[in-house]
Order: structure tokens, then sequence, then C-alpha cells
């Protein structure tokens, strides 16, 4: 029986996460995350790394290599496998007003 079995606690994920502002790669980070835990746990996780490596934009939303959304509320072993690809779809400075209407209303940067 292993440790995470007996313990309760779910494997960690580890995810490669790519940094995009329009086209361009902005950084890539390698974060690790528990699976039982939310996509809106791994936005702020996402936030931290970009922090530390001095990455700078706001993070709209994350997307899988399908450029599918991931909803905020689902669990990341649900939609996620160790060692996929996350795309962090960033923007600098939000000039389109519906962008900017939902980084204010908590849509973008919280998820």
């Amino acid at each position: 029986m292993s440790i995470c079995a007996s313990s309760g606690v779910g494997q960690k994920l580890r995810l490669n996460v790519v940094a995009l502002i329009g086209d361009g790669v902005v950084g890539r980070m390698l974060v690790a995350i528990d699976e039982d835990a939310s996509v809106e746990i791994l936005a702020t996780k996402i936030r931290a790394a970009m922090a530390k490596s001095r990455i700078e934009g706001c993070l709209l939303r994350l997307t899988n290599n399908q450029k599918s959304n991931l909803p905020a509320d689902e669990r990341i072993g649900d939609v996620m496998q160790d060692g996929e690809e996350v795309i962090a779809v960033l923007t600098r400075d939000p000039e389109d007003p519906v962008v900017r209407q939902q980084l204010m209303g908590g849509l973008g940067n919280s998820l």
C-alpha cells in the first residue's frame, strides 16, 4: 500500500505551464499540484509562479492543448494528467472594455 493511499492525500500532478500574451510565449513554468485541488487553486499557484519568475500580465483563463477552457470549479485530476501542458492566457494591459470588465468583475484574475 502506498503512503498516498494510506494518508488519504491525492497524488501530485506536475503540469507544464506555458504563459502566452497574444501568440507569443512569455514564460514557461513547472507547477506541482494535488490532483484533488480545483482549477481555481491551480490559477493561484500559477499567479505565484509568474510573480516568482517575474512574468508580467493578467491571467485571463487557463486552457488545455486543445484550447478548451478549464472550469474553475473542476478538480485538477478530472481535467488534467501528470505531465500535461496548461496554457495560461495573459494580457498585459487590457484595452478591450470587455476584458477590462471581466478582470474588474473577478472573472479573469480569479478564474
